[in-house]
């Protein structure tokens, strides 16, 4: 005990290299005024995570219809100091009762930690590896606030998982590490194969195989899953040849490996949201705005980019054509969470910046235009107008009207076309292009 707080420590943890596999993440989220932890609890819920592809509800120590969005709202009113997130996963989850090991590893947590914790969890199918994510309060059932060893956050939520998964299905046979080193081979992310090379590989970033071959077939057989994955590494650039059967580790291959992998996230998360896209092929594109710098496109999806760190992220079909994938920021994220940014909203960001006492202070600037109906019918000048006038009109750039309605950027510059005539009907822009009038006379 220190003060109000108790701590889960780290000892009688029992390492055993035949325990099942287990991946347990774990962060936490702090009760701050900018934090919405009924979100979060949201997105975990969201359609199509689970089997019935329907929204989802949690479970926790008894029951089985938990609303998590509910409970995190809950929570956070009643003023806990933080929020516990973890992303259980077995390797073999398809072998086991995945709730029952959920249950049995928060009742070991809470033996661990000598008290009652709150907890509730959600089980999610929509990744190529199946997997729970459990909120745990930051107060304990005596009101005492709860703090994690940082051991034990690192080491002790899996340690506790592999030993339930062994209790559960038993030791981890030699063929159960051999097929999941071969599943391995071929995937564009960091794989305990990867692991492997950066621990064999010596100081010139040298690995080779020139030694006697291994005794036993099972430690051949690994020694091959580590030359296959060389060779798929060798066609992704990430290493090179440098012999018959020795090659070369670039500084950068976990750095690309994991570039990859955000790459793919992304073209998963595009898929998700193509129904939303107004034309087929648009490529996608990881943007982030430099200083003077604008983007103008439709909100067509917005999530988490990392689960367990509240990492967000935003889709915008862009008015040049292309999809941008990009981080949103804490105003954007607060207008997202008040409804007051939807999908189909036209936005428009730019990097701008200002000097406070001689320092540099860099900003992105958000504008919510509304939908692309709600901007035609508004009798007012806009600041689409002005923007539309100053980027595209001054500078010669104007596309003009077309007949192709379907695609957003079409619609876009039809419906801004639309409107500048207008403007320059009821004598709104004088000849030098400049603005006249704040308002638009009613027809």
């Amino acid at each position: 005990k220190k003060g109000a707080t108790y701590y889960i420590g780290s000892r009688g943890l029992t390492p055993f290299k035949n325990y099942q596999n287990s991946f347990v993440k774990g962060t936490y989220l702090q009760n701050k005024q900018d934090s919405h932890w009924e979100a979060h609890g949201r997105y975990l819920q969201r359609e199509g995570a689970q089997i019935e592809g329907k929204v989802g509800l949690g479970f926790d120590k008894d029951r089985e219809d938990v609303n998590l969005a509910e409970l995190l709202d809950q929570w956070q009113r009643e003023g806990d100091p933080h929020v516990f997130k973890l992303i259980i996963s077995p390797e073999q989850a398809e072998k086991m009762d995945l709730k029952k090991h959920v249950r049995l590893l928060m009742q070991q947590i809470q033996i661990d930690y000598g008290a009652g914790i709150e907890w509730a969890a959600i089980d999610h199918y929509n990744t190529d590896n199946v997997h729970v994510h459990v909120v745990m309060r930051g107060k304990d059932m005596n009101g005492v606030t709860v703090r994690i060893n940082r051991n034990y956050f690192k080491c002790g939520f899996r340690q506790r998982s592999k030993e339930i998964a062994t209790r559960q299905i038993g030791p981890r046979g030699k063929q159960d590490i051999l097929k999941r080193r071969e599943m391995a081979i071929q995937k564009n992310y960091i794989t305990e194969l990867d692991r492997d090379i950066i621990r064999m590989k010596d100081s010139n970033n040298m690995i080779t195989f020139k030694n006697k071959l291994p005794k036993s077939s099972f430690e051949t057989a690994k020694r091959l899953h580590i030359i296959g994955r060389l060779q798929y590494l060798q066609q992704l650039g990430f290493v090179e040849q440098a012999g018959v059967i020795t090659w070369k580790v670039n500084d950068d291959m976990m750095k690309g490996l994991r570039a990859f992998q955000i790459a793919g996230d992304i073209i998963k998360r595009k898929a998700n949201h193509m129904s939303a896209v107004s034309e087929k092929g648009l490529p996608v594109k990881r943007t982030f705005l430099k200083e003077g710098e604008h983007l103008t496109g439709r909100i067509i999806g917005f999530g988490l980019h990392d689960e367990n760190y509240d990492k967000r992220y935003l889709l915008v079909e862009g008015i040049d054509g292309k999809v941008h994938y990009l981080h949103p920021t804490k105003k954007i994220i607060k207008a997202r969470t008040d409804w007051t940014l939807r999908n189909n909203d036209v936005v428009h960001l730019a990097v701008k910046s200002f000097y406070d006492k001689g320092k540099k202070i860099t900003y992105l600037e958000f504008n919510n235009w509304g939908t692309l109906r709600k901007i035609k019918g508004i009798k007012e000048v806009t600041e689409a107008d002005k923007y539309f006038i100053r980027h595209f009109v001054k500078t010669n750039k104007n596309p003009g009207i077309s007949g192709d309605y379907r695609a957003f950027r079409k619609q876009f510059f039809n419906v801004m076309n639309e409107r500048y005539a207008r403007l320059r009907t009821i004598g709104y822009i004088d000849k030098n292009l400049n603005i006249k009038r704040r308002k638009m006379k009613r027809d």
